[in-house]
């Protein structure tokens, strides 16, 4: 898989909404496309497809966000970004504990800060902000969040 596009070949582009990875007839379209006889996709293929591409592009752009100085990470500077107004949205790791995600969510809410679970473990959310497990992270308003965030809206059917 080539998620970027940049590998030399042939490739097809595929849609990342629910309702176009699913359509009927998609294998064939597959296989006439890549010149193959009868692309075979496994049962639940655009559910792991699609989880897959979102990772490898949060884990980018928290990345980016890290090292630009737009994110927040950990729970007490997370709360202290939502009181000052710095945050724009709140992501929190999908195996945050149960209390955590309630605290942050309800503090985000008092707020008016969208808080968002992602699909990412603490593990890999700390690991692209260049850290350990991070469960929390207040990002801050930039371009890059921005557009972070319509991406989130897109995903919205895979996290």
């Amino acid at each position: 898989m080539d998620f970027g596009a940049t590998l030399p070949g042939r490739g097809a582009w595929v849609c990342w909404s629910r309702a176009c990875l699913t359509a009927r007839g998609l294998a064939g379209r597959l296989s006439h496309t890549l010149k193959t006889e009868g692309a075979i996709l496994p049962d639940g293929w655009p559910d792991a497809l699609a989880r897959l591409w979102i990772a490898q592009r949060l884990r980018e752009r928290l990345g980016l966000l890290g090292r630009s100085g737009m994110a927040r990470h950990g729970a007490d500077r997370v709360a202290e970004a939502l009181d000052r107004g710095w945050a724009r949205f709140v992501l929190v790791a999908g195996d945050a504990s149960e209390g955590t995600t309630r605290r942050v969510a309800a503090h985000a809410d008092a707020v008016g800060v969208p808080c968002i679970r992602i699909g990412l473990d603490r593990e890999t959310v700390g690991g692209a902000l260049g850290r350990g497990p991070v469960a929390v992270v207040a990002v801050a308003d930039s371009p890059l969040s921005r557009r972070l965030e319509k991406e989130l809206q897109s995903w919205r059917d895979f996290l």
